[in-house]
């Protein structure tokens, strides 16, 4: 009966076993035969296909450094004076800054920074910055920035270990070697281009301007200047302190206002037909860098015409008088975590830093009696990276006999983010 059923089976389990692949008819090695039960012969089959490559990875190539980044600044100040004729205490927004900083691509980069405090709305920076190849130590920059003099006033103020760069004392004119500087457009910001050349521990500035960014200028006097800076202690470290000596030189044409016309101190004015350059000369100091602990002092020693003070019958016989100022600016850091304050200071209180400013000019050296000098005793309180506590007492004591000395106190909260 089990014959006859499978008989017409026959032929179609033959033409099946004939399909099937070599390997599959192959018989079974000895060896396999005499592995144990349970165990499986992994022994390779030279005659198996060979399994199929793995699919090539995808490359992907970078199209260049992108990004834009976005920062702020808020200073919060509260003053007194010991002037008589003025409010003995009062308050002010200093600065509420937003800055944005574009890296278009590995070459190129950009700066903008909008500055709202003091009741007005201003463009502080404003530049691009291009550099020939994404390594090379040469940038160049055109735009709005700051003029390479006075290594006090290129600091930027949130890392300033002053409040202010000079005598800010309500009720009287804003005093002080980098005030001086600055109101004569030797420093600042500028219109114009510059190169920025770092090939290793030195780094030059060259830059050439067309007039003041914030004093808004548009005139025929053109200003050229030119820095130097050297690290003489290369450690790599990260709180290490570098150790730079600098020098710089600046030239500003001026033509006065009303046009053409040079206007002294007292009133008097000369006429001239071209603008009259002014040249100033710097020598500059650094020690250490901000937030790291231990000692960060600069200074720096700044003589030049002073093109307020004047001689000569007008036209091309202008004769400017030299000025002269000596500035020094000094903290001493010591971190919470490390200090003798450990567990008396607030946790979120990360360092304590005594400061020290001492500031002479001099208007007019071949004048007698007319030198400011300016001494901040300060103490600065550090909340991480990003919020700083200032207290600065200054005290502006006049050469000259019958002057009375002046002073203010002088409160700043920063916030950074």
């Amino acid at each position: 009966m089990t014959r006859r059923l499978l008989a017409p089976l026959i032929p179609t389990i033959l033409l099946c076993v004939s399909t099937l692949p070599a390997a599959a008819q192959q018989p079974v090695p000895d060896s396999a035969a005499a592995l144990p039960p349970g165990q499986v012969d992994v022994t390779p089959d030279s005659t198996a296909p060979a399994p199929p490559p793995p699919p090539p990875k995808a490359q992907v190539t970078a199209a260049g450094a992108r990004g834009l980044k976005f920062e702020g600044q808020i200073q919060f100040q509260v003053s007194s004076s010991s002037i008589d004729s003025v409010t003995t205490w009062d308050s002010d927004l200093r600065r509420i800054r937003l800055t944005a900083l574009a890296d278009v691509t590995d070459r190129l980069s950009g700066s903008l920074m909008a500055d709202f405090g003091l009741d007005r709305a201003i463009v502080q920076d404003a530049f691009l910055a291009f550099r020939t190849t994404p390594t090379s130590p040469l940038t160049f920059q055109i735009g709005q920035f700051k003029v390479p003099f006075n290594g006090i006033q290129m600091w930027s103020d949130k890392y300033g270990l002053m409040i202010e760069r000079g005598a800010r004392i309500r009720g009287f004119p804003n005093t002080g070697t980098s005030e001086f500087i600055q109101a004569q457009r030797l420093s600042d910001r500028g219109r114009g281009v510059m190169a920025v050349y770092k090939p290793g521990r030195a780094t030059f500035w060259l830059g050439g301007f067309l007039g003041n960014g914030q004093a808004n200028d548009n005139n025929d006097g053109k200003e050229v200047a030119a820095r130097f800076e050297y690290s003489v202690l290369k450690l790599p470290a990260k709180n290490s302190k570098p150790l730079i000596l600098g020098a710089a030189v600046v030239t500003n044409g001026y033509y006065g206002f009303p046009r053409d016309t040079l206007r002294v101190v007292a009133g008097d004015s000369l006429r001239i037909d071209d603008p009259q350059y002014a040249w100033a000369y710097e020598g500059w100091l650094e020690y250490g860098k901000h937030l790291a602990p231990g000692l960060h002092v600069a200074g720096n020693f700044i003589t030049g015409d002073n093109p307020t003070i004047f001689t000569g019958a007008g036209d091309d016989d202008v004769n400017f008088e030299t000025f002269q100022g000596i500035e020094g600016w000094s903290e001493f850091l010591f971190p919470v975590s490390a200090a003798f304050l450990t567990g008396i200071a607030p946790a979120f209180l990360t360092g304590i830093a005594p400061a020290f400013r001492a500031d002479r000019f001099d208007p007019n050296t071949d004048a007698d009696d007319d030198s400011l000098f300016l001494w901040t005793p300060g103490l600065n309180l550090y909340f991480g990276s990003t919020a700083r506590w200032q207290l600065n007492f200054d005290v502006l004591d006049p050469a000259a006999e019958g002057r009375d000395t002046i002073s203010g106190f002088r409160t700043q909260v920063q916030l950074l983010f």
